[in-house]
């Protein structure tokens, strides 16, 4: 997805090209690219002339004759294209506008994600989308205490927190990669331990970054291009993103990639510092696919640890549990229970319903009162949405957990259909690792070992 560097580079270009001229007419092919009514946006657009083309963020607005500002937002893979006349129509052009002389600007976009507004110039920056588009780390007015502020009151890791457009815009998968590597910060670190002087050091390296990028015309890692032939240059300046496994430019030790937050995140352990009270991996996947293997690995190498089926057994012996459980099954027996949900889904959404805040509970209450690293075992860790509590995760999953169930004999049934019930292979991209233990219990157990080293 383009950054504030790439879309600070198409601005400049459109301004070189388009800046002027006057809209004669608008051909939509893709109206979903249109926000709003497709016949008011038209008739907005029509002879209008450009009168600048500018940036907030991650948005072009085209500032034009009349009372409406024209915006856009390129997404993953939408495109400005001028071209001289309506037969140099691009393979993907979804709206083009033509020009009264003649010319024509394509919006190039293969994956339709791209979007065009319109909005009044008088209070454009006041109304969504811009509303909550937040100060640029460019932007000479930046008040560093301000956004200290609310990167302190974040409770998410430092990446995932610059990520967010309401509190710095225009910082990308890229570009955060890139300014937390030079900042020397852990983009596992948690943003409300980061004192201000790390705030100022990040702020400082991702202006220093993004200048550097938009002058070299923004990084093209896939297909991003300026101007038709023309593509960016900063890729050949890149220290962390797309460089896993290659040696750190600090120290030669080799980079890691991992997921942070559901994205690709590359960086030097050995350089960016962590910031935390304790570290947290959660380990999930379906029944039998050595999840408390895992936990007995972490605990022989030095891991606290926590089971979410311990604590789930201790709840069922609470009598406000029980009396809850009766009341919605009739029975308080674990066994009978899970026999019963096994067999319907709304049952087992509304065990889920009731146990999973309980559990999340006694988690969060059980790392207030501990320290250092900490392992975590929970089966429904995304599909409960507990990825707030841990650092990392763990996906265990396992072509031959079928057979390994089987072998339990009476409960093995009742265990296969709660497996099927939850999807685990929708998470995998959400993880920080994965472990297929398909294999000798050897080496699933020299994999667990790999990743605590």
């Amino acid at each position: 997805m383009p950054e504030l560097p790439e879309v600070e580079t198409v601005v400049r270009a459109l301004n070189h090209s388009i800046k002027g001229r006057t809209f004669k007419d608008v051909i939509v092919y893709h109206k979903n690219i249109i926000e709003g009514n497709e016949k008011t946006f038209i008739a907005g657009i029509k002879n209008k002339t450009i009168n600048a083309i500018k940036r907030r963020g991650k948005f072009l607005i085209f500032d034009l004759t009349g009372p409406n500002v024209m915006i856009a937002h390129l997404r993953m893979e939408g495109k400005f294209i001028p071209a001289k006349t309506i037969k140099d129509k691009t393979k993907y052009a979804r709206i083009i506008f033509t020009f009264k002389d003649g010319s024509i600007l394509n919006f190039d976009d293969s994956r339709c994600f791209g979007f065009l507004t319109l909005r009044d110039k008088k209070n454009y920056q006041n109304v969504l989308p811009l509303a909550k588009v937040g100060v640029e780390a460019i932007d000479p007015k930046l008040n560093v205490n301000q956004v200290y502020k609310m990167i302190h009151a974040s409770k998410r890791n430092i990446k995932e927190t610059l990520l967010d457009q309401s509190i710095v815009s225009g910082l990308g998968n890229i570009y955060v990669d890139e300014t937390l590597f030079q900042a020397k910060i852990s983009p596992l670190s948690k943003a409300y331990l980061l004192s201000k002087d790390d705030v100022k050091r990040i702020l400082k390296c991702a202006n220093t970054i993004l200048h550097l990028a938009i002058k070299h015309n923004g990084t093209t890692v896939s297909t991003f291009y300026w101007e038709k032939g023309h593509t960016g240059g900063f890729q050949k300046y890149l220290k962390a993103y797309g460089r896993k496994g290659k040696p750190c430019v600090n120290c030669g030790s080799p980079l890691v990639k991992i997921k942070v937050g559901g994205r690709g995140t590359t960086y030097c352990p050995h350089c960016q510092k962590r910031k935390s009270d304790h570290y947290v991996i959660g380990i999930t996947g379906p029944i039998s696919v050595g999840k408390s293997t895992a936990l007995k690995v972490f605990k022989d190498n030095g891991y606290l640890t926590y089971s979410s089926d311990e604590v789930v057994s201790r709840l069922y012996q609470k009598p406000l549990v029980k009396e809850k459980l009766n009341r919605l099954f009739k029975t308080n027996n674990k066994d009978q229970i899970r026999s019963l949900v096994s067999k319907s889904p709304a049952k087992l959404r509304a065990l889920n319903h009731l146990l999973h805040p309980l559990v999340k509970e006694d988690l969060r209450m059980y790392l207030t009162t501990h320290q250092g690293n900490i392992a975590v075992e929970i089966p429904l860790l995304f599909q409960a949405d507990f990825t707030d509590l841990v650092d990392e995760t763990l996906l265990i999953l396992s072509e031959q957990n079928t057979r390994f169930i089987k072998v339990r004999g009476a409960k093995a049934s009742i265990q296969l259909q709660i497996n099927a019930a939850a999807t685990f292979k929708a998470y995998i991209r959400h993880a920080t690792y994965l472990i297929n233990n398909d294999a000798s219990k050897a080496k699933f157990i020299n994999q667990v070992k790999k990743i605590i080293h």
